[in-house]
């Protein structure tokens, strides 16, 4: 019988294993910890009172913080990632922290939250584990995402959100704008506004969906990769699209800006 292993950690007096690899994904947060928090308050639709009222504190409180001007401590961030449902933000500086309730309680958090997710078995209907958060960005800035992506700021974005995939080190998200790749009743159709999960640091194969900047324009477009007669070529899925518009030929000085992995619709008004 296969047994899913337990992951621990160790810290101080806590025994554990868990690899290197692991800590690093889990402890990894890509923004500041008061934008965590707005994050984590848009992922609920919550406005500031809300949160406040689920955590027990005043909209001001929430207030202080997502600007920066107070820092909630670690048993707060811990309410609201409960709260909320958004991973919290686990610093490698907690992990080393000579406060030793606070390393506990960080422990006790990576732990946890890898034995939820991690269940590697083929007998065991796995839970889909989620990675994150990452930028919903413009397709200007997914255009120069390879120049950017390295500096990008936390406030550039217009949301942070989570994935059920792991889009890599610089994965972002990107918002489908027109109808070109709109088709209904067809195998794939990606309607206006849905969200578009995209890992920049995979090659792409023909009849995959990715994210190309264009020479011509300098702004990202989102198409279908394929092959005809040996040529590449960028294809919207539209079948009432123009034929003129619906086969654009992959140019010299076009940039891959990434492989769409999964589409959402993201969280409704």
């Amino acid at each position: 019988m296969w047994h899913m292993r337990k992951a621990s950690i160790s810290i101080q007096s806590y025994q554990v294993f868990l690899s290197p690899r692991h800590i690093d994904n889990l402890y990894y947060c890509p923004m500041e910890i008061k934008d965590w928090i707005k994050a984590a308050r848009q992922h609920k639709n919550w406005t500031q009172q809300q949160l406040g009222d689920a955590i027990g504190r005043t909209k001001a409180n929430v207030g202080h913080w997502e600007n920066g001007l107070h820092q909630p401590k670690l048993d707060m961030l811990l309410k609201i990632a409960a709260e909320t449902g958004f991973p919290a933000p686990i610093y490698k500086s907690l992990i080393e922290s000579q406060n030793a309730a606070d390393t506990a309680r960080a422990a006790r958090y990576l732990v946890e939250q890898y034995n939820s997710t991690e269940h590697d078995s083929p007998n065991i209907s796995a839970a889909r584990s989620t990675h994150g958060p990452y930028p919903l960005i413009s397709d200007v800035q997914a255009g120069d995402w390879t120049e950017i992506c390295d500096n990008f700021a936390s406030g550039d974005a217009e949301r942070w959100l989570m994935s059920a995939h792991n889009l890599g080190p610089h994965g972002y998200l990107l918002r489908v704008e027109g109808k070109s790749m709109y088709a209904p009743g067809e195998e794939y159709s990606f309607a206006p506004g849905m969200l578009l999960h995209v890992r920049p640091d995979i090659d792409p194969l023909p009849g995959q969906f990715v994210i190309v900047r264009r020479e011509e324009s300098k702004a990202a477009t989102f198409k279908r990769y394929l092959l005809i007669e040996g040529h590449p070529y960028l294809v919207a899925i539209n079948p009432d699209w123009p034929k003129e518009m619906k086969y654009l030929e992959l140019m010299p000085g076009d940039v891959w800006c990434g492989v769409v992995v999964d589409a959402s619709l993201g969280r409704l008004p």
